[in-house]
């Protein structure tokens, strides 16, 4: 359940700055590790969040809370933007957060990203040209994996990053003639101390390795006739004896093997299904399921059951997808990601959604960039029943709640009335009564939720008196009803109404008018929107409202000032 961020942390002391930001973000989520010194914290936001302040409050969640204990706060956010962020405006205004959070990271992923050229060829589709170096050969997947866990995971937005690797002319052969003059220096030590001789001993024996594929490969490019072998096998470089046979190659090590049944969306294509019909997806499975709050910070194969929170997914390079779902068994909530291929998609989407109730088999991990736990390499997904037990009344004589406020009472209430409604009459509630301040927005929502709890009813009391006629059936009712009533407020009707008078008439012909802007500034500041409205003998006679397009992401601050 979503909570605001004072409301779970409500001793922790901020800045007027940071807890205005903070006013935006809830809290989804606190997780605790098996070891007890790592506490994830999961926060939403409406707005993007600098990263600065980000670790600014992991620092006074430290240092308030956990001063003389040796624990860790991170914090992990997801950013709800609003439709005007692109890919492209995103990167504008939240580079610099992106650059921090890569140098704390790596130095190599910072500098990769810091002398990157990005562009946008398509709204959707980010175009990263590194300097070539070994650094962005070994580093290039990984930055593109964190890109585009930012850009798609945290803010939500649908993007595919093509990474290509350039030569910048002079740059790039003095960065080259740089690296290789430091791998000089590396061996140059390395040659000096015994775990260096070892070392260099290990790469003699794989360029020797390399050798003979070389020669095996030159091998086979000779005639048949010359590289027929008297058995007709021969062994590659690792060992293994491999047999050709009718123009086929075929390992008989245990590096590859066809034998084992690996699942669905697994890199081997093999498609196969479970004899079990429960199983959607990959192999079937009887291990017992732990629960997720005891999953800890090791590497290893888990099974857990739960009910599916959110679902998401995301295409990728060569036509796969990343299928991405939370699920929680009620103790925690974890994160679980599949690679697809692209036509696998639709099957397990419609049977993996919010609401269902799963049983997986998977391995966990640790994400090095984010500390988040995630399960990986899915190995098999089976349907679960639901294993809850709804809270009950168990009083012998039920009571009627004659002071309920919804959602409808605002700062004050934060339930909806039909839920409220369902409740009371699982419960074996006589009736409830909905008083929310001043309004009555929620009698309605009430009334509907009454005529559902009606209609099921009749329909259950019609199966068990099959002889009860239409007209007697209209009659009947469950034995629930709905008080519906209100807090109303007084007024003093002896105050004036109107301070300030000047005489005018409010009869008069004027227009009103407002302007709503991105700031306060009427320098660098843009109009968003115009209103105005003409008023003759006290009645409004025309109208006038246009949105401006200001050609910028509308702030935070003022998006919710206006509400545009």
């Amino acid at each position: 359940m979503e909570r605001e961020f004072q409301e779970v942390f409500p001793g922790v002391q901020v800045e007027s700055g940071l807890a205005e930001l903070l006013q935006s973000v809830v809290v989804q989520r606190v997780s605790l590790s098996r070891k007890k010194d790592l506490l994830r914290v999961y926060l939403q936001s409406r707005q993007w969040i600098h990263k600065r302040y980000i670790y600014q409050l992991e620092d006074l969640l430290k240092q308030q809370l956990f001063a003389n204990v040796p624990m860790q706060v991170k914090i992990i956010e997801r950013f709800q933007l609003s439709a005007q962020y692109t890919p492209e405006n995103l990167l504008e205004v939240y580079r610099s957060s992106i650059q921090m959070e890569l140098k704390r990271h790596s130095v190599f992923l910072f500098n990769l990203f810091y002398t990157a050229k990005i562009s946008f060829p398509e709204p959707d589709t980010m175009k990263l040209e590194l300097v070539d170096s070994v650094i962005a050969r070994e580093k290039e997947e990984e930055l593109v994996r964190i890109l585009e866990k930012i850009f798609c995971e945290r803010c939500g937005l649908d993007l595919k990053i093509c990474p290509e690797l350039v030569d910048r002319g002079e740059e790039s052969r003095a960065m080259k003639n740089s690296e290789r003059k430091v791998e000089e220096e590396v061996k140059n030590v390395l040659a000096h101390t015994k775990i260096g001789k070892r070392l260099m001993q290990g790469e003699e024996m794989q360029e020797e390795g390399a050798e003979e594929e070389r020669a095996a490969k030159e091998q086979e490019k000779k005639p048949a006739s010359e590289g027929k072998a008297a058995s007709g096998k021969s062994a590659d470089r690792s060992g293994q004896k491999v047999s050709r046979g009718n123009g086929k190659r075929e390992f008989h090590g245990n590096k590859r093997s066809s034998g084992g049944f690996r699942g669905r969306g697994f890199d081997d294509g093999k498609n196969r299904r479970s004899f079990n019909p429960d199983v959607i997806y990959g192999r079937d499975f009887d291990e017992e399921s732990v629960e997720i709050a005891r999953i800890g910070e090791e590497v290893g194969d888990v099974v857990i059951r739960g009910k599916v929170q959110s679902v998401d997914k995301r295409e990728i390079r060569n036509e796969r997808t990343i299928f991405m779902f939370t699920v929680t068994d009620f103790t925690d909530t974890i994160g679980v990601k599949i690679f697809l291929k692209n036509e696998e998609v639709p099957e397990l989407a419609a049977a993996v959604k919010p609401g269902a109730f799963v049983k997986l088999k998977g391995r966990s991990t640790v994400d090095s960039f984010d500390r988040e736990l995630t399960i990986m390499s899915v190995m098999g997904i089976k349907k679960s029943s639901d294993f809850r037990v709804g809270r009950r009344d168990t009083s012998p004589v039920k009571r009627v709640e004659l002071h309920c406020h919804t959602k409808m009472s605002d700062m004050d209430g934060v339930t909806d009335a039909a839920k409220l409604v369902r409740r009371a009459y699982e419960w074996g509630h006589p009736a409830i009564a909905i008083t929310d301040h001043g309004v009555v927005q929620a009698f309605p929502e009430a009334n509907h939720a009454m005529e559902d709890i009606d209609g099921a009813y009749r329909k259950k009391y019609q199966e068990e008196h099959p002889e009860v006629t239409k007209e007697e059936l209209k009659k009947i009712s469950a034995p629930f009803k709905v008080i519906y009533g209100m807090e109303a407020y007084l007024v003093d009707d002896l105050k004036d109404i109107v301070v300030n008078s000047r005489g005018q008439k409010l009869d008069s012909s004027y227009v009103v008018f407002d302007i709503e802007t991105t700031g306060f500034s009427p320098v660098v500041d843009k109009i968003i929107e115009i209103g105005a409205v003409r008023v003759e003998e006290g009645q409004i006679v025309d109208r006038f409202s246009t949105f401006v397009n200001p050609k910028t992401p509308i702030p935070f601050r003022i998006e919710t000032l206006t509400h545009i």
